[in-house]
Parts: C-alpha cells; sequence; structure tokens
C-alpha cells in the first residue's frame, strides 16, 4: 500500500510508532512480509487477518506468547485495530517534487548502492538514510517562479516548459523544474520533461540549432578561427536550398538529397560565421558541415555527452547532428554546454553529494569531470556564442550587467524551442513546447500577455532562461567570457 518498512507500516496502518504496536498489530505487520500486495489489511482484510493468525499460531507454538495471549489477540477483529493514515506519496509531498523524483531514479542506477536496481531500491526505501543534495533552494524558486510567469500552468494550447540548471566544474545539479503540478490528476504529470527517460523523463525533444555550438566547437578545432567564413547557399522559409548525397559521404552521409530551409532569407553566397550564428543560418551551417564532416561534428558531440532522451546513442544522420532533429532532454543539454563554459571540462550531472546511513557515509559521489575538447578552440567557440548574445537571437535577452553565450534551438515546424546558455558560473537548459503532440506546428502562439508569429527560442525560451540566469546571479561577482 506504498508504505515501506516497519516504522513506515506502523504508521499508515495502525496510526502508532512501530514501538507502540499491540501483539495483533504487530502480527499483522510480520505477516505482511510473505505477500504484502494479497495480505495488504485496506485492500484484502479477511487475507490479512487469516495471515496474521497464522503468525500468533506460530508464535504460540515457539512459546513466543501464552495461550491466553493467544487467544485474545485472534479474538480481535483487525478492523478495531485499523487506523489507516494515507502518508504522502515519495515526492508528491516534497516542494521540489520534480528534484525529487531525479535524485530517487538517479541513486537507483549507481552501483556504489548495490547489485542491483531492487536491491538499491531496497536501502532508498528502507535503509534509514541521510541525503544530501545540490539543489539550491534559491534556485530552485527562481527556476519555478521564472517558468510559470513566461509559460502559465495549464495554459490552453497544452504548452509546456521545463528547465535544468547545472554548475560548470562541478556538474551540481542546482535546480530544475517544469510548469505542470506534479502527480496524476487534470493537467498534472509525474513525467519530468527537463531529464532523460532513465531518470522519469519523456524521452526528450528536437533541440534544433542548440545543436550549431558543436558545429562551431568542430570548426575551431581544425582551424577555421573566429573570423571564418562559409559559402552559404541561398534559401528562405519557403524555398530551400538542396544538398546531395555526394555533399555528405557516409558514414555518416545522406541516403536522398536534404532540402534545408532559412527561417530568415539568405540570398546566397559567403557568409561570416559570426553573422551565421547570429541568424542561426541553417544552410551556412549545413555548408559548414560538409566541409568539416558530419562524423567529425558527431564526435564533438558524442564527446561531450550529447545522447538521445530515451538513452539511445546520438545519430549520424546529417539532420540529427547537424540540425538537432534528435529528441534530447534538457538534462543533457545543460551539461553539454556547462563543459563549454569550462573551456572543454565536461563534467556528469550529479544530484547527491551524500549518502549516509546512521553515522557512517555509505558514498559521497565525487565529480566526475574530464577534458573533452582543446580549450581553446573551445573558447573560440563560445566568442562565437557571445556574439549571438549581443548582435543574435539572444540579443533581446542578454544578462542585466555580465556576458554571456548562448543559442537559441527550434524544431521542425516550430513544434519545440529552447534556449541553452551559460556563464562561466552557470549553465541553464530550457524548453519550451507541445510534449503531448510534439509534431504540432505551432504558430501565432499567445501565452502570458505575449503574442509570437511562431514558437521559436527566442519568444518564451530564451526569456526563460534569461530570468533564471539573472535571479540566480543576481549578486554574483560579474566573470568575463573568453
Amino acid at each position: 500500500d506504498g508504505a515501506y518498512g516497519v516504522e513506515a507500516a506502523a504508521r499508515h496502518y495502525f496510526g502508532v510508532h512501530a514501538a507502540a504496536l499491540t501483539l495483533p498489530e504487530a502480527a499483522t505487520l510480520a505477516g505482511l512480509v510473505q505477500s504484502p500486495s494479497s495480505t495488504d489489511p485496506v485492500h484484502h482484510p479477511k487475507a490479512a487477518q487469516a495471515r496474521r493468525d497464522v503468525v500468533l499460531a506460530r508464535m504460540k507454538a515457539l512459546d513466543e506468547v501464552t495461550p491466553a495471549q493467544y487467544a485474545a489477540a485472534v479474538r480481535r477483529p483487525l478492523a478495531r485495530d485499523l487506523h489507516v493514515t494515507r502518508l504522502p506519496a515519495t515526492c508528491g509531498s516534497s516542494p521540489d517534487p520534480y528534484f525529487c523524483s531525479f535524485v530517487i531514479a538517479w541513486l537507483e542506477q549507481q552501483p556504489a548502492l548495490g547489485p542491483t536496481r531492487e536491491a538499491r531500491r531496497d536501502l532508498l526505501f528502507q535503509g534509514g538514510l541521510t541525503i544530501r543534495t545540490t539543489l539550491d533552494p534559491s534556485v530552485q524558486g527562481v527556476v519555478d517562479a521564472s517558468l510559470r510567469e513566461v509559460a502559465p500552468e495549464r495554459n490552453p494550447l497544452g504548452v509546456a516548459a521545463a528547465a535544468f540548471v547545472t554548475e560548470p566544474g562541478s556538474g551540481a545539479v542546482l535546480g530544475l523544474g517544469q510548469d505542470t503540478a506534479y502527480g496524476s490528476g487534470a493537467g498534472a504529470t509525474e513525467v519530468d520533461y527537463a531529464v532523460d527517460r532513465d531518470f522519469g523523463g519523456s524521452g526528450g525533444f528536437q533541440f534544433g540549432s542548440t545543436a550549431k555550438a558543436f558545429a562551431l566547437v568542430t570548426a575551431m578545432k581544425q582551424g577555421l578561427g573566429t573570423q571564418a567564413s562559409v559559402n552559404a547557399p541561398a534559401a528562405d522559409n519557403r524555398h530551400p536550398a538542396t544538398f546531395s548525397a555526394k555533399e555528405f559521404p557516409q558514414p555518416c552521409g545522406l541516403g536522398s538529397p536534404w532540402s534545408v530551409y532559412n527561417d530568415e532569407p539568405w540570398k546566397g553566397g559567403p557568409m561570416s560565421l559570426r553573422q551565421a550564428t547570429a541568424q542561426s543560418t541553417n544552410t551556412a551551417f549545413v555548408a559548414l558541415a560538409s566541409r568539416i564532416g558530419v562524423c567529425a561534428i558527431h564526435s564533438t558531440m558524442v564527446d561531450f555527452g550529447i545522447h538521445g532522451g530515451d538513452g539511445q546513442p546520438l545519430g549520424t544522420y546529417p539532420p540529427q547532428v547537424v540540425l538537432g532533429a534528435q529528441p534530447v532532454s534538457p538534462e543533457t543539454m545543460a551539461e553539454a554546454y556547462a563543459g563549454l563554459a569550462d573551456h572543454g571540462t565536461l563534467c556528469d550531472v550529479h544530484p547527491v553529494t551524500s549518502v549516509v546511513q546512521g553515522s557512517r557515509t555509505l558514498w559521497a559521489p565525487p565529480p566526475a569531470c574530464r577534458q573533452v575538447a582543446d580549450p581553446h578552440a573551445v573558447d573560440q567557440a563560445t566568442q562565437y556564442l557571445e556574439y549571438n548574445m549581443t548582435h543574435g537571437s539572444g540579443i533581446l535577452n542578454q544578462l542585466t550587467g555580465r556576458p554571456s553565450a548562448g543559442k537559441t534551438g527550434t524544431s521542425d515546424g516550430n513544434a519545440q524551442s529552447w534556449f541553452v546558455g551559460y556563464t562561466p558560473q552557470l549553465a541553464t537548459a530550457v524548453w519550451v513546447g507541445n510534449p503531448l503532440n510534439p509534431t504540432r506546428r505551432m504558430f501565432d502562439v499567445s501565452m502570458a500577455g505575449k503574442t509570437c508569429a511562431s514558437m521559436t527560442g527566442a519568444c518564451y525560451a530564451a526569456p526563460i532562461w534569461r530570468r533564471i540566469m539573472d535571479g540566480v546571479l543576481s549578486g554574483e561577482p560579474v566573470e568575463p567570457m573568453p
């Protein structure tokens, strides 16, 4: 019935602490162990009482109770002892339920806590543990308020929003959340849109042009530098440029011609990579990918930890690699961009600092960090993303009094939108979209008093990102970008 351990069961079924249980009450709980579901006193009271009496008879046979005690206990109806107290759900009662569910799912996958997932779960719920997390309540408060200001809960469009905040250099998860109520009622969900499916998430969402950051890193690794240019074919949002399979050889190639559109029109010809980043010109980045190699970009992205939100590896098909056509989670993108913030040092995100049992520390996971790219190349890519904040899609959402770097992302049909960005101290990924209809085209969108011609990363995701970053960094030292 959802109660784990003797103390929780005593409080749930009888409204007392375990030390205060009577003989028939204690025998009832002892009888539950063999088959908790089929002998549950609430749902199967007759089976529970029969099982209780079996335990009492065994105790009498072992002289653990006197015949008189046995007789009195079996005569007592179970219903007279039951005082069911509905214990709150494990995370449903938490002020930060989505972070709570992430912590539990994350701990269940840590081999340091047991050989199997079942063993780890038993330890978590019955081991009397004290779990200390990386959550910063002030950060979490900013996350929750920012999400609901821009994307109100239960809005008529069915749009949801989620954010994931991490610390570059450590991987500590400072906060995460979404604009939905936690639960199973109308308009609520226990699915955590901010994290991977393995941790209770949905499986992710197409991440669009936020992928372009890693084409920039790859280009810088190959020596193109901060003044690079690319020959970008002409295209707009109605007339595409077509790229052939010959331009993208296997194993990271095309099976058929690829039609690529630009959100902002481009007449064709040489284009600086700065301008291409600021305008998020798809044909420029596809041409760049043909030049530096899709496999090389893919390798960079994998090095930065990017993978499918469903746990599958990042695909090698050019639209997945260059334009973010594979669903990923905000967790993954926050971790990857935090690696950019820390000059190519990637730290696995983690929500826990220690697991303590009594006076003994069972586990205190150290930061898991590694250098995955040349720092100079990463810092050059950061300069492009910083330029985007002052001249491109981030211009209306620059941080107050401090520099930053970031990139918008929008999926095909404007169904999903993103903004991911960072300062040296903080990295945040924000997603806004329709989780239940991820391919629904989103045009003429009105929400929280703001109307946008289409669901782009600059419209809703970027303002949420700015609110979170400004709120969390308020009063913190201003650190320079590379």
